[in-house]
C-alpha cells in the first residue's frame, strides 16, 4: 500500500476522532448552496400582483440563505426573473445545512431526497412546501403564494458515490424519532 493511502487514512482518522459540521463539510467537498426561484410574469394577472410576489420571493430568499438574493432577468424573455442567492463560503454553507437540512418526517426526506436528482456535481432538491423551512414557522402565512424554491448543492469532485454517501448520511442523521 502507498505511503499516500496510509497519511489519507490518518487524515480521516483525525476527523472522525472530533466529528463537528466543518470536517462532514471538508469530507463532502460541498463546494456551494444555491438557493433560487424563477418566476414569469407572462403567468401573473396584474403588473402589481407580479411585483408583489418578486418582492415576496426576494424577501424569502433572503430569510433563508441569510444574504441579499440577486436578480436577474432573462435577455431572450423579458418575462422570465431569476432570484438566487449562493452560498459559497464553507461558513455559510454550514450555518445553512444546520438550519435547513433537519427533516424530520421519513416520507418527506424520501420525497425530497432522491438520488436520481444528483447529476454533474450538482443535487437539486425542489421544495414545495414552505414548512420545510421549520425556522421559519412563525411567518409562513407571508410565503403562501410561493409555489416552490429550489435549492442546489454544488460537490467539488465527480465522484457520484461519495456525494450520494454524504446526502444519504446529511439526512438519515437528521431524523429524530418522535
Amino acid at each position: 500500500m502507498p505511503i499516500s493511502k496510509y497519511s489519507r487514512y490518518s487524515y480521516l482518522n483525525e476527523i472522525t476522532k472530533y466529528p463537528s459540521s466543518t470536517n462532514v463539510l471538508s469530507l463532502s467537498n460541498l463546494n456551494s448552496v444555491s438557493v433560487w426561484v424563477s418566476l414569469d410574469r407572462s403567468s401573473e394577472a396584474s403588473k402589481q400582483s407580479f411585483k408583489s410576489k418578486v418582492l415576496i420571493h426576494f424577501f424569502l430568499l433572503y430569510l433563508v440563505s441569510g444574504q441579499r438574493p440577486t436578480m436577474i432577468k432573462s435577455k431572450s424573455n423579458k418575462d422570465l426573473i431569476l432570484i438566487k442567492s449562493s452560498l459559497k463560503s464553507s461558513r455559510k454553507v454550514l450555518i445553512f445545512l444546520n438550519k435547513f437540512f433537519l427533516v424530520y418526517d421519513k416520507k418527506v426526506r424520501q420525497k425530497l431526497f432522491s438520488t436520481d436528482k444528483l447529476s454533474n456535481n450538482v443535487f437539486r432538491v425542489t421544495v414545495w412546501d414552505t414548512s420545510f423551512f421549520t425556522e421559519l414557522e412563525d411567518v409562513l402565512e407571508l410565503f403562501q403564494s410561493v409555489e416552490k424554491v429550489n435549492l442546489d448543492l454544488v460537490f467539488t469532485h465527480s465522484n457520484n458515490k461519495k456525494n450520494i454517501n454524504f446526502l444519504k448520511n446529511l439526512w438519515l442523521s437528521s431524523f429524530k424519532n418522535k
